[in-house]
C-alpha cells in the first residue's frame, strides 16, 4: 500500500509540473508576451548603452523577480477560478461604443495626470505648464496641488478628482464589480506571498533605521498611492483594455502605460535628460510592478491583492 501511494503521489508530482510547464509555454508563445518582452529588451539595451547600466541591472533583477513569483505562486486549480467579472458581459455595438468612450476618458486622463514633472524638468516645453480647463479642473479638486506634486511627482492623482473620474466612468457604463472593487479570491493568501520580499526590506531598509519616517511612508503609501493608482491603472484601465482585447493585451498594455506614466519621475531619480532613456528605465522598474500588480488582479479579481503590494513596494523602494 505504501508503494502504491507513493507512486501515486509521484505521478500527481509529475503531472502537475508538466501541467504548469504546459502553462508556462502557452504564456510565453503568446504575441503580448513576446511583444511585452521585446519592448523590456530593448528599454535594457538602450540603458546598456546610454551609460545607464546600473539602471540596466536593477530592471533585469526586477523581470527576473517578477517571474520567479509568478511562477512560484502560480495555482494549479486553474479551472476552479471565477471568471473576472469585466468579461462577463454580453458584447453588444452599443456597449462597444461606450467600453471606447471609457477607454478615451481614460487616456485623456492619464495624459494630462503625467505632464506636470514632465516641464518642470525641462523634459518637455514650458508651454505644456498650464492647460486651460484642465489646469483650472486640477486646482479646484487638489489646492495643494503644486506643492504635493513637487514632493512626490505628478504621480499622485487626487483622490477627490479620481472619484470624479470614475462618476464619469459609472455614467457610461462602468461598474464596481466589473473594476475590481468588490468580490474577489485567494486575495490574503497571494497578497502576503507577493509582500513577503518588500515587507523584509522595508522593515531591514528602512523602519530600523528611521521608524517614524518610515511609518508615515507606509502608511501614505497603502492608504493613499496605491488605492489611487491601483483604481485608475488597473481598476479602470485595465479592466477596460481586456474587455476590448483580451486579459493578456489588457495586462501587458496597462503595464506599459503605467511605467510610462512615471517617466517624469524616474528621469528625476536617475539624472536622465531626454524622454528615451527616462522612459526604458520607467518601463523595467514601474512597468515590471504594473505586470506583478496586473497578475494579481488576474487571479484574484480583486484590488485588495495589488494596493497591499503596491503599497509595500512603493514604502521599500520608491
Amino acid at each position: 500500500m505504501q508503494v502504491l501511494s507513493g507512486s501515486s503521489q509521484a505521478r500527481r508530482a509529475t503531472e502537475s509540473a508538466r501541467s504548469a510547464f504546459t502553462r508556462l509555454f502557452n504564456i510565453v508563445r503568446r504575441p503580448e508576451t513576446i511583444a511585452c518582452g521585446v519592448l523590456l529588451f530593448i528599454a535594457i539595451m538602450i540603458l546598456e548603452v546610454t551609460g545607464y547600466a546600473a539602471v540596466a541591472r536593477i530592471g533585469m533583477l526586477n523581470i527576473a523577480a517578477f517571474a520567479i513569483f509568478a511562477l512560484l505562486t502560480d495555482r494549479s486549480d486553474q479551472k476552479q477560478q471565477r471568471t473576472p467579472g469585466w468579461t462577463t458581459q454580453r458584447k453588444t455595438r452599443f456597449r462597444t461604443v461606450l467600453l471606447w468612450i471609457q477607454i478615451v476618458i481614460l487616456g485623456l486622463f492619464i495624459i494630462l495626470s503625467a505632464r506636470d514633472l514632465l516641464w518642470i524638468t525641462g523634459l518637455t516645453p514650458l508651454t505644456t505648464a498650464f492647460i486651460p480647463y484642465w489646469s483650472q479642473l486640477e486646482f479646484a479638486f487638489e489646492p495643494t496641488v503644486t506643492g504635493s506634486r513637487l514632493i512626490y511627482g505628478s504621480y499622485q492623482v487626487a483622490p477627490t478628482l479620481l472619484i470624479a473620474l470614475a462618476i464619469v466612468l459609472f455614467f457610461f457604463g462602468a461598474r464596481p464589480r466589473e473594476m475590481g472593487v468588490t468580490g474577489g479570491q485567494h486575495s490574503w493568501r497571494q497578497a502576503w506571498l507577493w509582500s513577503c520580499a518588500p515587507l523584509l526590506l522595508f522593515v531591514t531598509g528602512r523602519l530600523l533605521l528611521n521608524p517614524q519616517a518610515a511609518f508615515i511612508r507606509l502608511i501614505w503609501s497603502l492608504c493613499v498611492v496605491a488605492p489611487v493608482q491601483e483604481l485608475l491603472f488597473r481598476g479602470a484601465l485595465m479592466t477596460r483594455l481586456s474587455r476590448a482585447f483580451s486579459n493578456g493585451w489588457g495586462l501587458v498594455l496597462s503595464a506599459l502605460v503605467f511605467g510610462l506614466w512615471h517617466v517624469g519621475l524616474v528621469s528625476v531619480s536617475i539624472g536622465a535628460t531626454n524622454l528615451v532613456v527616462g522612459g526604458a528605465a520607467a518601463l523595467v522598474s514601474y512597468g515590471v510592478l504594473g505586470l506583478a500588480t496586473g497578475t494579481l488582479l488576474l487571479r484574484t479579481r480583486t484590488l485588495l491583492a495589488p494596493t497591499i503590494l503596491h503599497g509595500f513596494v512603493a514604502a521599500a523602494f520608491l
